[in-house]
């Protein structure tokens, strides 16, 4: 009789995953990691691949959900990793998620994650952490002095983004979302500036904000956003688009691009070669662990993993860590 486990398991498409028993993964094959769960990170994608909205295949039905984990490695069948060592690890072996006590987990992710560090906190800046930073730092490769505007930045991946821009020396950062509270307290993470969706004129807000123009955007929203920051850009200004929150279109003009030569860059955490993943992960623990960058989260019981999956979907602005 094969073994069980408890944890999240989506059984339908569209519907929140529900806590119950699941096989407990195999033993690790070649290149897998066995880990023992301490924290996994609720994320964005994870609604997207359980409603069949993201851009990759959803997982087949039924699975375990989650993408990131921080634990401890019981087994392991890959070069350099060993058991008892503790690690990062995201984009598991589906149909075992990281959103239970044990999951299957490819060695080539394994991000080394010391003892004394907290573990929720080092799950929350896994893919958020990545999407912000690697935004900035590898595909933007922003320079210290340059203006930097984030769209979404009330998000945990905009809030780290700002931190981020902050600490790669960016001259002014504004911060753009929708919730005013929410904005203003960006302020205290490092935006100079700050622009309400709805409210104010977001070109003219940025252009002023940054004295002419945005070398760089950081976008998580998409949609009209999108759009007004697009005219708000500095000559050769860099567009790194990674998010839809505020749709799945914008509208481009040839004029503005052509105009200012500027570049409209895509970002991809799944494409992010290993090297940079492991670089950014290792800067982003190191400043985090220094208390130089923040992420506001909190810590749920995977049992009630319903609850967590309505506040995720409700957009909450704080990073969502599901314990076992």
């Amino acid at each position: 009789m094969s073994e069980h486990i408890e944890a999240a398991v989506m059984r339908k498409y569209g519907t929140p995953p529900e806590f119950a028993c699941f096989d407990a993964p195999p033993p690790p094959s070649d290149g897998q990691l066995l880990v023992e769960v301490e924290a996994g990170g609720l994320n964005p994608v994870d609604i997207a691949l359980s409603e069949q909205t993201y851009y990759l295949p959803s997982p087949p039905l039924p699975y375990i959900p989650g993408l990131e984990a921080v634990g401890r490695v019981i087994a392991s069948a890959a070069a350099g990793v060993a058991s008892g060592d503790r690690v990062y690890v995201d984009l598991p072996a589906m149909p075992h998620g990281t959103f239970a006590p044990r999951t299957l987990a490819h060695a080539a992710s394994a991000l080394p994650v010391p003892d004394g560090a907290d573990a929720a906190l080092a799950c929350a800046l896994g893919i958020a952490g990545l999407a912000a930073f690697a935004s900035l730092d590898y595909r933007a490769k922003l320079r210290p002095e340059e203006k930097v505007v984030v769209l979404g930045a009330t998000g945990v991946v905009g809030a780290i983004a700002v931190q981020a821009a902050r600490l790669l020396g960016a001259r002014s950062i504004v911060a753009v979302g929708r919730n005013r509270e929410r904005l203003a307290a960006t302020r205290e993470l490092g935006a100079t500036a700050t622009a309400a969706i709805g409210e104010d004129d977001l070109t003219e807000t940025i252009r002023e904000a940054t004295g002419g123009g945005a070398d760089v955007v950081v976008d998580t929203l998409c949609g009209a956003p999108a759009e007004a920051a697009l005219e708000a850009m500095a000559i050769n200004g860099r567009l790194v688009q990674l998010g839809r929150s505020a749709g799945e279109v914008m509208e481009v003009k040839s004029a503005t691009v052509r105009g200012k030569a500027l570049s409209i860059i895509g970002h991809a955490n799944a494409l992010t070669p290993p090297d940079v993943r492991r670089r950014s992960r290792e800067w982003l623990l190191r400043h985090a662990t220094a208390g130089e960058l923040r992420v506001e989260l909190d810590r749920i019981p995977l049992s009630a993993v319903a609850d967590a999956w309505a506040r995720q979907k409700s957009s909450p602005g704080r990073k969502l860590v599901l314990v076992p």
